[in-house]
């Protein structure tokens, strides 16, 4: 998913021009909450803080049902060996169009992964359904849902409500943002269902 070079994505792989560099946002529900209902989310769907994935007490305060999950992982140069050998045999997803199960984008956007994290994790499954009609996330997926791949992350790159809402929470939360050229340690993954159940 073009996770190399450290900032998310090389020059080499990105299928246009230079790519945007937008302020890596921290995985907070208060940032993702306020993000995501900015652009056409109802407020009905939010973010919670998941504590553990292993203890029941710790499950048991997440409020159900759960849609996605939205993690931030370190980004280790072992992490990025094994990842790219168990890419290395892959072929390039080519999904697009509405019978696609899932909605993916490409990542081109330095430090965009927190954004494409939370896309993920509400254009695909229930989420996806419930978007407000005529809000700006439903005119953006009208867009990016008939594209393939690179027109997608292009799409993405030039849409400048996506920065401009991503911008405006970047600021927020409990840690200070990296500055321009800092390398973030993380990347975002969302897991979601799509809408045939996997």
């Amino acid at each position: 998913m073009g996770e190399a070079g450290g900032k998310g994505v090389t020059l080499s792989e990105v299928p246009h021009g230079s790519p945007k560099t937008f302020t890596m946002l921290e995985n907070n529900p208060e940032v993702m909450n306020e993000l995501a209902h900015s652009i056409g989310v109802p407020k009905e769907l939010s973010f919670h803080d998941v504590y553990s994935l292993y203890d029941s007490d710790m499950l048991a305060m997440v409020p159900r049902p759960v849609f996605a999950l939205l993690t931030t992982i370190p980004m280790t140069e072992a992490w990025k060996q094994e990842r790219d050998t168990e890419d290395a045999d892959l072929e390039w997803y080519k999904g697009a169009g509405p019978a696609e199960p899932a909605i993916w984008f490409r990542q081109t956007i330095i430090h965009g992964c927190g954004l494409i994290g939370l896309l993920h994790c509400v254009s695909n499954g229930v989420p996806s359904e419930l978007i407000a009609p005529g809000s700006e996330l439903a005119k953006f997926l009208k867009k990016a849902v008939p594209l393939g791949m690179d027109e997608r992350a292009r799409l993405l790159n030039e849409t400048e409500l996506m920065y401009q809402a991503s911008e405006a929470v970047a600021q927020k939360g409990d840690t200070e943002a990296l500055k321009p050229g800092e390398d973030s340690i993380h990347h975002f993954v969302a897991l979601v269902k799509g809408l045939d159940g996997n």
